[in-house]
């Protein structure tokens, strides 16, 4: 199981880390909203929002 580690980085922003096989991702939060766009990934990887189906 990969457990997300909640943490602040160096400007003072909330950061979630998963250590994943493939190795760190970085997902920085804003607010209470995960920023998948601005999210560090190893190469290779892409992280992609889940939006629920039939469009609502």
């Amino acid at each position: 199981m990969i457990r997300p580690v909640a943490r602040m980085d160096d400007a003072s922003r909330r950061m979630i880390d998963l250590s994943l096989p493939a190795g760190m991702v970085r997902i920085p939060v804003t607010g209470d909203d995960l920023d998948i766009a601005k999210a560090q990934v190893p190469p290779g990887l892409a992280l992609v929002e889940l939006k629920p189906w039939r469009g609502k």
